[in-house]
């Protein structure tokens, strides 16, 4: 979870969940492609954040779920929210540009570097006790 310095409508952080971290090469053009779930702890939604020299954000309930996701927009910057995602995007592509292709990318967001800003998540359990 990586929090976002955008604050929601009701005053509460935004948040950004990765949930799938892909690299892909087509044409001789690198592209990384982030999905996740951002959201504010009242409202969760998809973005898909694509990252090919400039980062396309895509609020993928801008069209499931229409009306949640203007409600979600009520007080907020939509500018300001995709600029933090961009942020998140363009660090996650450097980062995963510099593994290799069978290292799993969530690792490179769990790491003990502060590569995304805040991070909230700690190491996981199971390492903190072996």
């Amino acid at each position: 979870m990586v929090w976002l310095e955008v604050t929601g409508n009701n005053g509460s952080a935004l948040y950004f969940v990765v949930e799938r971290l892909e690299r892909r090469t087509a044409a001789g053009k690198a592209r990384t492609e982030v999905a996740g779930l951002v959201g504010d702890g009242q409202y969760e939604g998809q973005v898909l954040l694509e990252v090919a020299g400039e980062v396309e954000v895509t609020f993928l309930d801008a069209w499931l779920r229409p009306r949640a996701f203007q409600d979600f927009l009520q007080g907020l910057e939509p500018e300001q929210l995709t600029a933090a995602l961009s942020e998140v995007a363009r660090r996650l592509a450097e980062t995963l540009a510099g593994t290799s292709a069978e290292s799993l990318p969530a690792k490179s967001v769990r790491t003990g570097r502060n590569v995304l800003g805040r991070v909230a998540e700690g190491r996981p359990i199971w390492r903190q006790v072996a």
